[in-house]
């Protein structure tokens, strides 16, 4: 018989384990990614991970805050929104929908020196839409194909 200690080890472990490893495999670098998605040459690599949660709002009873944060080398990209409690967390804010990808974490630090192109703090894939208004923050958003003029 296994003792409440040991129990609430595995739930625990199992707990971790889903938010550590939640969400589709992250794919290889492709031309629309940020420079520290391609790990070609890279000597610091880690995997990215994310956190969900919701709670309610300390300003208005009828509202829940969703969090999402992002863990990549060692920072923590955050998006947040309040919504009404009734509809619950977008998926979007939520860590399943966060894909687990390879980072350079050198790539990924030198991105945030004075005159880099892309601070992935700021916008982590690098596709011009800031990681707070992003419903995908490591996945690039596809250029718009041009609009045919009249």
């Amino acid at each position: 018989m296994r003792s409440d200690w040991q129990v609430g080890c595995s739930a625990l472990l199992l707990w971790v384990s889903a938010i550590a490893w939640a969400g589709p495999p992250g794919g290889a670098a492709t031309a629309h990614d940020g420079p520290w998605f391609n790990t070609k040459n890279c000597k610091n690599l880690e995997k990215s991970w994310a956190t969900s949660s919701g709670a309610y709002s300390r300003d208005d009873s009828t509202k829940i805050t969703c969090d999402l944060q992002i863990h990549i080398c060692g920072d923590v990209v955050e998006r947040s929104q309040d919504v009404d409690k009734s509809q619950g967390c977008p998926a979007s804010l939520k860590y399943k929908s966060v894909p687990v990808r390879v980072v350079c974490c050198d790539k990924w630090r030198n991105g945030q020196t004075a005159g880099s192109q892309c601070n992935g703090m700021v916008d982590a894939d690098c596709d011009g839409i800031p990681n707070q208004d992003d419903d995908e923050p490591l996945t690039p958003s596809q250029p718009k194909a041009a609009t045919p003029a009249h």
